[in-house]
């Protein structure tokens, strides 16, 4: 497999980032706020009628920037249905009029309980047409949602019942040991916002910092990035050459090409501008090299089959 073929594989630089830790996807409960908005639907005290909630979400404290998230299963949870899991299934909640934080505190709790135990979303004259995803504000850390029920008064702010749902979150880790994952992800962010440039120099400290992370620096004090690259290479594939290596010689040479850009830029001689094409080939080639060398994965192939 040639690198031109690898690239082609779907969703290819998040497939190298969930390979790398950085990317994770997790599903939670949420307690969905439906109150309406009367604006867009006036309210009606007689009679049943359609109306349209926004609510927002705000995001875990270890995701760093959420790439995609969705609604799935919402349901109804009438309160008093904890009572029948404390008699039946002889466990205790301290807080009954907050499902959410009682089951947190709880060690080992089945959340299938939740779902044998909840009712579906047409219920008591409440029946929920949809919820999604509306937008979400990376900058404020929020997800915001919208989505229409239909129902009458009574089922405005209920006190003895919430609606819920699971929300499936796939987002940037944050806060890595390994402080070159951090700047990986940041790169990843940057690109994402369409800001290349900056993209590309922070991909670059990923780089080198990676490569110091594995070196021992004062042993190897004066020498070029590139051949630094290529120290690394040999030591963890355990090889004595590098110019047979078809994996090692095809990321090479789009490497040696952004190393050259950098230091153009970087010693002011000109201001080359990046492409939103040559940043993901770099990133790419630099996610690539970094997978092979940790997990000792010596082919375009191999790496293609494992992540």
């Amino acid at each position: 497999m040639t690198l031109k073929e690898f690239s082609k594989k779907k969703n290819i630089i998040e497939t190298l980032l969930s390979a790398l830790n950085l990317i994770e996807e997790k599903t939670k409960i949420t307690k969905i706020d439906f109150y309406p908005d009367f604006d867009i639907f006036e309210y009606d005290r007689h009679n049943d009628k359609e109306y349209y909630f926004t609510g927002i979400q705000t995001f875990d404290n270890n995701h760093n920037y959420v790439l995609d998230c969705e609604f799935i299963s919402p349901f109804v949870f009438p309160y008093d249905r904890l009572d029948e899991i404390e008699e039946h299934e002889d466990i205790v909640f301290s807080d009954k009029e907050n499902l959410i934080e009682s089951v947190k505190e709880l060690d080992d709790f089945d959340y299938n309980l939740i779902e044998e135990y909840s009712f579906p979303t047409d219920f008591d004259g409440f029946k929920l047409n949809n919820i999604k995803v509306k937008y979400i504000n990376n900058t404020k850390k929020e997800i915001i949602y919208e989505g229409g029920f239909l129902g009458a008064s009574m089922n405005i702010d209920p006190d003895f019942w919430d609606l819920f749902s699971y929300i499936n979150v796939k987002a940037i880790k944050k806060n890595q040991i390994e402080f070159f994952k951090d700047l990986l992800g940041e790169s990843y962010i940057l690109k994402l916002e369409g800001n290349y440039k900056l993209s590309f120099f922070i991909l670059f400290s990923a780089l080198e910092n990676y490569i110091n992370f594995k070196l021992n620096k004062t042993e190897h004090e004066g020498k070029r990035l590139k051949e630094l690259i290529g120290e690394v290479y040999k030591t963890e594939h355990e090889i004595e050459t590098l110019i047979s290596d078809n994996l090692y010689t095809s990321l090479m040479n789009d490497i040696n090409k952004q190393i050259e850009k950098r230091n153009v830029i970087a010693h002011g001689k000109n201001d080359i501008n990046i492409s939103a094409n040559e940043l993901n080939s770099f990133l790419l080639c630099v996610l690539t090299y970094i997978i092979s060398v940790e997990f000792k994965w010596n082919s375009f192939q191999e790496i293609f089959e494992k992540t």
